[in-house]
C-alpha cells in the first residue's frame, strides 16, 4: 500500500478489507471475439477470399477483431473496492459511512444445480452531499460486502429513523409510525407483529404478524430495508421486555 494510499484514506479509518472484481462475462465475450477474428483470418486465407477480394478481410478479421477484442478485455478489468472502519472507496470515490443516508440494493439471484442462489448485488447509495454511488459485484464475496455495508451504515440511519418514529419514518412504499407497520393496502399494529427478516432468494423484505398477517416487498423498493428490520426488530424486542411474565 503506497504512502499516497494511506494518506488519502486517513479519514475513514484503518482498512478492513479489498475487494477486486473480476467481470468475467465480458472478458469471455471479447475472448471469444479474438478468437473469432484469428480463425475467419485462417479461413479467409484458406479457402483464397484473400485472393479474390484483395487484403480488406484480411484487415478486417485478422486486424480490427482482435484490436477490438484485446482494448475490450483490457478495459474490464473490474472495480476495486475497499471497505474501512468509517467508510469505503469504490473506483477513487470516498464515502464515509455517516455520509450515507440511502442504500438500495437490486440482488440477482441464479440457478445452480436445480437450486437458486445469490449472485450479485447493485447498491445505489445516496451520499449526504448529494452524490450516488454504485457498488455493483458478482460473485461469492458479495454477501461480505453486504454485511459490511448493512452494519457501517445502520447506527446513524437507525438513530435518525428512531428520532423519526413518532410522526412516520418511510422506506419506499412502506411507512413505519407508532401504531404499526402499513402500506397503502395492509396495515400491522405493532400488537401483532412478531419479527422483520430478509428472504435472500425472493430476494424480499418481510414483516410477520401473528397468524396470518404479514407484509412483504422486492428487496430493491424498500430503500434502508436493513434499518427497516433493525427497527420493527428493536420495537418487537422492547414490547416483549415490557410484558409482565
Amino acid at each position: 500500500m503506497s504512502a499516497a494510499y494511506r494518506e488519502a484514506e486517513t479519514d475513514l479509518g484503518p482498512l478492513l478489507q479489498e475487494f477486486r472484481a473480476r467481470r468475467v462475462a465480458p472478458r469471455v465475450l471479447f475472448g471469444s471475439i479474438f478468437a473469432g477474428g484469428a480463425i475467419l483470418d485462417v479461413v479467409a486465407g484458406v479457402s483464397g477470399v484473400a485472393a479474390v477480394g484483395g487484403p480488406w478481410p484480411i484487415v478486417l478479421l485478422g486486424v480490427a477483431f482482435p484490436a477490438l477484442a484485446a482494448f475490450g478485455f483490457l478495459s474490464t478489468s473490474g472495480s476495486t473496492l475497499r471497505l474501512h472502519t468509517r467508510g469505503f472507496v469504490i473506483d477513487g470515490q470516498e464515502v464515509a459511512y455517516e455520509q450515507v443516508v440511502e442504500l438500495v440494493t437490486h440482488r440477482v439471484n441464479a440457478q445452480q444445480n436445480g437450486q437458486t442462489t445469490p449472485w450479485g448485488d447493485r447498491h445505489s447509495i445516496k451520499v449526504s452531499d448529494g452524490r450516488r454511488v454504485e457498488v455493483k459485484w458478482y460473485g461469492a464475496e458479495i454477501d461480505a460486502i453486504l454485511g459490511e455495508l448493512r452494519v457501517r451504515t445502520l447506527p446513524t440511519l437507525l438513530s435518525a429513523a428512531r428520532e423519526g418514529l413518532e410522526e412516520g419514518v418511510r422506506f419506499g412504499e412502506i411507512t413505519v409510525d407508532a401504531r404499526g407497520v402499513r402500506t397503502e393496502y395492509t396495515a400491522l399494529a405493532w400488537s401483532s407483529i412478531t419479527a422483520a427478516s430478509f428472504d435472500p432468494l425472493g430476494p424480499t423484505v418481510v414483516v410477520r404478524g401473528h397468524g396470518s398477517g404479514w407484509l412483504e416487498l422486492k428487496l430493491e423498493e424498500v430503500p434502508n430495508a436493513h434499518v427497516l428490520v433493525a427497527l420493527v426488530n428493536e420495537r418487537v424486542a422492547n414490547r416483549e421486555a415490557r410484558q409482565p411474565e
